[in-house]
């Protein structure tokens, strides 16, 4: 495509169409690759960041030709140019990029078409590429390909009035950028690799959540004496992450958060006097509330048991999390009375605290299928225990229900990697 071709256009082009003109050599789709890269995948990602680096370099020298800056060298006059340029630059080492500048275009080295955008804007690309790179170089790409779109739609302006190649040449610059970006942090993830002693590394974290509900209804007749209800509701929290690095014990930081409420209500009816001597009045109704209050937390580090059990489709990832001990506890119990003689008492409040919690539980289990690398071990698992409710009478000639539930949810998650 020329650039007299370009300033004819239209204000109304979509800039999308122009995108899928120049620069579908280099935007590659992203489908579901062969598999996470592991250790074994390390020298090829640490290459393709090399190589993105150098494109980069290469993208900056063509864009200074685009704009212009290279007096003695005539400017690019269509994208192919840009293409074959860029292709010379890659086959050569940097320190021969000067004179390569000043020599002829060569078509012949124009660079391999790998991918490019259907016409709503989506990804296409070579199947051969996703079969013969892992995740997290198929990902780069996508990081380059994302930075390309967001470019060239950024600069519609400039297109239109004739500059393509340099915005081109300018994009190619920023999604080289990108690519090499996320490529250095995932080799520098994979640092351990470097130190490969064949055992299981990585994070596992876990959450237990204890809730518990228990109603309790008594109802007697009037004249036998008085009615009461309370309901106790609790939540226990447990979270924590294990990790292991380079030793081969796993260390775990565990916390948990705990809350305890008790409400209890007792009613009845009394006999109000009015004094020694003095007549009996009717029968009052009264109530008593109480509400007692319990929050914890605590915080815990240390070793902890963590296995992995190899099936022949599947897998198994037990740990059994840290007990946390010397807690903080805070307690709080209201009182309050209505109805009944007066004068009646005002709602008293009482608090205290100890440093005496103590809180955990039995070990969680997460289960699944293998991914393409057996070397790579990821996935999230969650359990949910329930206790059904039941009701009790307790003695005759009254009415007694008691209600109780609980819930326990379980989850594990898991990111483990190993090398050979």
């Amino acid at each position: 495509m020329r650039i007299k071709t370009i300033m004819s256009l239209k204000p109304t082009v979509n800039p999308l169409r122009l995108l899928l003109a120049v620069c579908s050599i280099f935007l590659i789709n992203i489908c579901l690759s062969a598999a996470p890269c592991g250790c074994k995948d390390l020298p090829q990602l640490r290459e393709r960041a090399q190589r993105a680096n150098k494109a980069e370099e290469a993208w900056k020298e063509i864009f200074a030709w685009a704009r212009g800056l290279h007096i003695d060298i005539s400017p690019p006059d269509s994208n192919e140019a840009l293409n074959a340029r860029f292709g010379q630059l890659m086959s050569a080492l940097p320190s021969k990029w000067d004179g390569i500048m000043h020599q002829p275009i060569d078509l012949s080295v124009v660079p391999k078409k790998i991918g490019g955008l259907t016409n709503n804007g989506e990804p296409i690309f070579d199947p051969e590429f996703e079969a013969r790179n892992c995740d997290e170089i198929v990902q780069g790409v996508r990081e380059h390909e994302e930075t390309h779109k967001r470019f060239f739609f950024s600069h519609p302006g400039q297109v239109l009035t004739g500059d393509l190649l340099r915005v081109r040449a300018e994009s190619e610059v920023e999604s080289y950028r990108a690519e090499k970006e996320y490529l250095n942090r995932k080799v520098k993830d994979m640092a351990d690799c470097d130190s490969c002693d064949g055992q299981w590394h990585g994070t596992i974290t876990y959450t237990n959540i204890d809730n518990f509900t228990s109603k309790t209804t008594v109802s007697r007749p009037v004249a036998s004496g008085n009615s009461s209800s309370s309901t106790l509701e609790s939540t226990n929290t447990l979270n924590g992450i294990i990790t292991k690095s380079t030793s081969n014990e796993w260390q775990a930081n565990s916390s948990a958060v705990v809350t305890f409420v008790n409400n209890r209500s007792t009613s009845g009816q009394g006999y109000c006097h009015g004094g020694p001597g003095g007549p009996i009045g009717p029968l009052v109704p009264w109530t008593r509330n109480e509400v007692d209050i319990t929050q914890g937390s605590g915080n815990s580090e240390g070793k902890v048991e963590a296995y992995i059990f190899l099936y022949k489709n599947n897998y198994q990832i037990s740990v059994r999390p840290l007990t946390i001990r010397g807690g903080t506890l805070q307690y709080t119990t209201r009182y309050s009375l209505s109805g009944g003689c007066s004068p009646n008492k005002p709602p008293t409040s009482m608090s205290s605290s100890s440093n005496k919690g103590e809180w955990g539980t039995d070990k969680i289990v997460g289960k699944a299928n293998y991914g393409a690398d057996r070397d790579i071990l990821s996935g999230s698992d969650t359990k949910v225990t329930s206790t059904p409710s039941g009701s009790t009478q307790l003695a005759p000639g009254e009415t007694t229900t008691i209600t109780n539930t609980r819930t326990i949810t379980k989850t594990i998650t898991w990111n483990l990697r190993r090398c050979h």
